[in-house]
């Protein structure tokens, strides 16, 4: 998202194994499990995010306006719903669930432990055993207030894959 106190991009590199739950002729569900990385590129541009209220704020503002780069590792499961619309093209959504270890400590998030919740939307096209993707993906990282701070991250993103179907 465009936020002017931000300047905030992220490269996601996701591994997905898919697991057949249920299928019939237009349609299928999987449960997927998707192991990833994301490389984060973080700077807050707007030093007033950090207020005076805070202890050492002018530390905290000096900190957190650096840029930074952040690594973000995840364990993920997820249900995949697919629905063919066209000779060989699926629309498909996957709505995802996982764990996380965030590197860097931000002015928005605690390094260490925290969550990850994803929904991906787009259109799959097959071929003999493959698949090529294309989508939109929504993700949230945050971490249940266990550490502060945690106002989180929300990504919007665009995705495209390969995938080789064995059966």
């Amino acid at each position: 998202f465009t936020d002017p106190d931000y300047n905030y991009k992220t490269n996601l590199l996701k591994f997905q194994f898919f697991y057949q739950l249920k299928k019939n002729k237009n349609w299928r569900m999987n449960l997927v499990v998707q192991p990833q990385i994301q490389s984060i590129k973080h700077q807050l541009l707007n030093e007033q995010f950090i207020t005076p209220e805070d202890i050492n704020y002018e530390f905290y503002r000096e900190k957190f306006t650096q840029k930074k780069h952040i690594s973000l590792y995840a364990f993920e499961l997820g249900i995949q719903v697919s629905k063919l619309v066209f000779k060989n093209v699926s629309f498909e959504t996957i709505l995802g669930l996982g764990a996380a270890y965030i590197d860097v400590e931000t002015e928005r998030l605690a390094r260490g432990f925290t969550f990850i919740e994803n929904i991906s939307i787009g259109l799959a096209h097959s071929s003999n055993n493959s698949e090529i993707y294309i989508g939109s993906h929504f993700g949230h990282i945050s971490n249940l207030n266990i550490k502060l701070p945690n106002s989180g991250y929300n990504i919007l993103g665009f995705e495209i894959g390969y995938r080789i179907i064995i059966e």
